[in-house]
């Protein structure tokens, strides 16, 4: 398992326009650009746009978990680790 080399959050969403979501880390700098053209997907891009902020702590949460005492069902340590792996760049 390699060590997760992430730009340092927390994130945060900021609207830089009607219709554009920007994903800032914790210097302000940006992340991603999310823009949506037409009403519903506005609404999407800004759901996207939280999603992907909110993606650090998630991750976090996650590589917490230990499964020492089995205490974890396998079938969901399993869906953990490739979420993680995934996320590091490991698997598709």
């Amino acid at each position: 398992m390699s060590k997760a080399e992430f730009t340092k959050g927390p994130y945060k969403v900021k609207q830089e326009s009607p219709d554009t979501f920007i994903v800032r880390d914790s210097r302000g700098a940006g992340i991603c650009s999310i823009r949506g053209h037409r009403k519903r997907a506005v609404t999407r891009a800004k759901a996207d746009a939280h999603l992907l902020a909110a993606a650090p702590e998630m991750y976090d949460l996650l590589d917490t978990i230990e499964n020492d005492a089995g205490q974890v069902p396998q079938w969901l340590w399993d869906r953990i680790q490739t979420t993680l792996a995934k996320a590091r760049g490991e698997a598709t």
